[in-house]
């Protein structure tokens, strides 16, 4: 994956892959609010790069929340992260509250779209 710019105005999208065999993925793309389409509001895979794609044989909230912690090397600290309601994503969440990543707020997607 192509080096990532330092900025404030990230937004990351994480989830993870369905399981194959022992394995699974931790998937974290990133959009600049800077970058975001102004006229229609709708986010395109155009919008977005990949950040990381992490393997993993066993996945929990604190595994997920010590792979976004080194994932902050690469874009500095998101302005939002933006995940579904999977167990170990909510658990790391938690476990940001006390962290670096404190200052970005986990959103749970749902039917109404953030607002930064």
């Amino acid at each position: 994956m192509r080096p990532k710019v330092q900025a404030e105005d990230w937004v990351w999208i994480i989830d993870h892959t369905v399981q194959l065999g022992d394995d699974k993925c931790l998937v974290i793309l990133g959009v600049r609010l800077c970058d975001l389409p102004s006229t229609d509001g709708c986010i395109r895979h155009a919008d977005v790069e990949p950040i990381e794609l992490a393997p993993v044989k066993k996945s929990n909230g604190e595994v997920v929340y010590q792979q976004l912690e080194q994932v902050v090397s690469k874009t500095g600290v998101p302005r939002a992260i933006l995940s579904d309601h999977g167990t170990d994503l909510q658990a790391a969440s938690k476990n940001s509250a006390n962290s670096t990543l404190k200052r970005a707020p986990f959103m749970i997607s749902n039917t109404k779209q953030p607002r930064f």
